[in-house]
């Protein structure tokens, strides 16, 4: 069966009244990797459950929403540690661009606010290995 004719049915569930239930529909829909899930995925971004928040960002780095950096960006600012996670990882799979938008947030271009976002943001780049200026900056001055 074409992925398109498995997507519809699932479809419905995205806009079900129980979070669970549209967290659970964008995970399904996810592996289906088909362009009409990406409509429920940049929805899921806003939803006013933490869980489909969390699970949408996901979503949106493992299929390469490149266009949601800006959105998942945004998140990292959510009042739930785990929708900050995600949207963090989400932007580190989506490759440079992703990555950029790591670095800005956690200082590395001299954008020096330190709140949750730039936490999550140093946490997720330290994760994989990518330095921030931040640090660099704080290791050089405790030798001078």
């Amino acid at each position: 069966m074409p992925a398109v004719l498995k997507c519809y049915p699932l479809l419905s569930f995205a806009v079900d009244a129980d979070a669970e239930v549209r967290a659970s529909a964008i995970r399904s829909l996810t592996s289906l990797q088909h362009p009409v899930v990406e409509p429920v995925i940049k929805k899921g971004l806003n939803d006013p459950s933490w869980q489909v928040r969390a699970m949408a960002a996901r979503a949106a780095g493992r299929i390469g929403l490149r266009d949601c950096v800006s959105a998942l960006s945004y998140q990292m600012d959510d009042a739930n540690w785990w929708v900050r996670f995600r949207a963090a990882e989400a932007l580190y799979r989506l490759g440079d661009v992703g990555i950029e938008a790591l670095q800005m947030r956690a200082g590395y271009t001299g954008c020096g606010d330190f709140g949750r976002g730039a936490r999550m943001a140093a946490l997720v780049l330290d994760e994989h290995g990518i330095r921030v200026a931040s640090e660099l900056i704080a290791e050089n001055t405790s030798h001078a």
